[in-house]
């Protein structure tokens, strides 16, 4: 075996860290990262840019443990062509990296030369250093790394839709309630056509691979809804039924980042990227963000919409405000799609339980809310 100095020297550059985040954002935008991104962001960006091809026959399991951290340890466990990555000591690790997220970025960038890092003791090896040797054989280049869906990839069935398009169409049953509700409040009217296009989309999606979040709970808001409308309240469905819907789609929205497999825009807008992205934070996070603004959105518009109904001289104005928040959270949509990769998560885990924190917040909102409404619908 070479000495550790010669391998040093012999150290890759790049490590694949680079080769993700440029494959995913070099649509949109130059890299322009004023902080190092946390371990864990780099590490999720080296297994997706695993080559299966030239790892196909190792079995190898690399430790990074976060310089001055006992807690944070992460591990990619290399084996049969597959990468993945994992929180905590899963293996037996064969290599085991000492490193600061700062140190191990600008390596892989090309700020820091391995060698140079290595000798100044900037970071740490243990086990076998020829692994380091072949990280330029194991880890793409950007010009090989493509995240894109191949040709043809969509939800299950016969009907040849996109995932988005799938969304759109869950969100139909949604939309149809707002306009007949507009029309005639009454409660049949206004939920009857909306639980029918429920189970039919439903129906299919089961037959064909499974449901999504948002389909599940447009049939149940839409048959609970449905049932709850023979029963003395029903009179007061004709004020709040726009509202309480309102309240329903945001605790959709909210309760996917708590409850859900994944966030609820991720369910439709992974069938663009490789299966191999789906589940990893680089795209659920960004994803997650989404759906906890639109959560919020529908709630901000159920508060408009109630003090719409209550203050009847501003209910012009205050229903157009509603329909308007439409606009923003558009916009947010596409310049956080097109932003997010700017900006580098440090750590995923806490930026998850700020997301949670933030749903929970919202739910509780709703909840609020409906009970105030509940409380003035017997008044009335």
């Amino acid at each position: 075996m070479e000495s550790p100095s010669t391998i040093i020297k012999k150290l890759p550059l790049k490590t694949g860290i680079l080769s993700i985040y440029e494959a995913c954002c070099s649509r949109y935008i130059k890299l322009r990262i004023f902080h190092a991104p946390g371990l864990d962001w780099q590490l999720q960006g080296m297994a997706l840019a695993f080559d299966p091809e030239a790892g196909r026959k190792i079995r190898v399991t690399i430790q990074f443990e976060n310089k001055g951290s006992r807690e944070a340890i992460y591990q990619l466990h290399m084996e049969d062509g597959t990468c993945t990555f994992h929180r905590g000591q899963f293996f037996a690790p064969d290599l085991i990296v000492k490193t600061s997220p700062k140190v191990w970025w600008d390596i892989s960038t090309g700020k820091l030369s391995g060698q140079q890092a290595f000798m100044e003791r900037q970071y740490t090896v243990q086990g076998d250093l020829d692994i380091l040797l072949q990280m330029n054989r194991l880890f793409r280049s950007r010009e090989e790394l493509d995240l894109q869906s191949r040709p043809g990839q969509r939800p299950p069935g016969p009907l040849p839709l996109p995932g988005m398009a799938w969304m759109q169409l869950a969100l139909l049953p949604w939309i149809v309630h707002w306009i007949v509700f507009e029309l005639n409040p009454a409660p049949g009217s206004s939920l009857i056509v909306p639980l029918l296009l429920s189970l039919a989309i439903i129906s299919y999606r089961l037959k064909y691979g499974g449901a999504t979040w948002l389909e599940w709970s447009g049939v149940a808001f839409f048959g609970l809804a449905g049932g709850l409308a023979i029963l003395p309240w029903s009179s007061s469905w004709t004020i709040w039924g726009s509202v309480v819907s309102g309240l329903a789609l945001s605790t959709c929205w909210l309760s996917s980042l708590l409850a859900a497999r994944e966030p609820l825009s991720a369910a439709y807008s992974k069938w663009a990227y490789t299966p191999s992205l789906w589940n990893t934070d680089l795209f659920n996070y960004p994803n997650g963000v989404i759906s906890l603004m639109w959560g919020w959105k529908f709630l901000a518009a159920s508060c408009v919409g109630t003090a719409a109904i209550w203050y009847e001289g501003y209910a012009g104005v205050l229903s157009l405000g509603r329909l308007g928040l439409l606009l923003p959270a558009i916009a947010l949509t596409v310049a956080w799609q097109k932003k997010a990769p700017d900006w580098p998560v440090a750590d995923y885990h806490r930026a998850f339980v700020r997301l949670r924190l933030a749903a929970s917040l919202g739910i509780a909102g709703c909840v609020a809310l409906f009970a105030v409404l509940v409380a003035f619908g017997l008044q009335t």
